[in-house]
């Protein structure tokens, strides 16, 4: 029996062997899969990492350059704003002016825009204050044109329409500003900002 168990003997330590070769080649083939693994996730994660940083880098730059968008329009909104109120005050200031200033403002009007004659139209309060005093001023002026006061008013702030016929000539204070307005903003605006 002795022989058997050499021969079995024998078989089990060859087994053995085998099987432990077996064994190292599977783990030194794991260890190169996890190695290599290793490494393809290493790359991707780089190249994952590089994207977000190029993606995230385009972000705050988009980001940057709305801010600098809204906060130029918001500046461009708050001068519109101030000049906007320069006007308004303006056109106050002019309504505001003293009686005899102001009816001397309203000569001028009629004597340049009555060249051809023509009825005056004034604000009711207007009519009522400076109406015939301004149309014998502005007649004496025109020296041959014949402007009549008008017993129509209308809803202006101030100022003055000249009517001849279909023609009207709009003398109105508002209107005046808001058509000298884009002439005026950039003045306006250097000397605000």
């Amino acid at each position: 029996m002795k022989g058997i168990e050499k021969i079995i003997d024998r078989i089990a330590d060859s087994s053995n062997a085998e099987y432990e070769a077996i064994i190292d080649k599977a783990v030194a083939e794991a260890e190169e899969i996890i190695s290599q693994g290793k490494k393809t996730i290493e790359d991707q994660c780089d190249i994952i990492i590089d994207e977000a940083n190029k993606e995230s880098s385009e972000i705050i730059r988009r980001a940057v350059s709305m801010a600098y968008l809204e906060a130029r329009k918001k500046k461009l909104e708050t001068k519109q704003v101030v000049i906007d109120k320069a006007f308004t005050a303006a056109v106050e200031s002019i309504l505001s002016m003293p009686a005899n200033e102001y009816q001397a403002l309203l000569v001028s009007l009629a004597v340049n825009a009555g060249k051809d004659g023509g009825e005056v139209i004034f604000s009711a309060s207007d009519r009522t204050k400076f109406g015939k005093q301004v149309v014998i001023a502005a007649n004496e002026k025109l020296n041959g044109s014949s402007l009549t006061l008008s017993v129509e008013t209308r809803d202006i702030p101030g100022g003055l329409i000249v009517k001849n016929g279909s023609i009207e000539i709009n003398c109105d204070i508002q209107a005046l500003i808001k058509f000298s307005r884009d002439e005026l903003s950039i003045g306006v605006a250097k000397i605000l900002f």
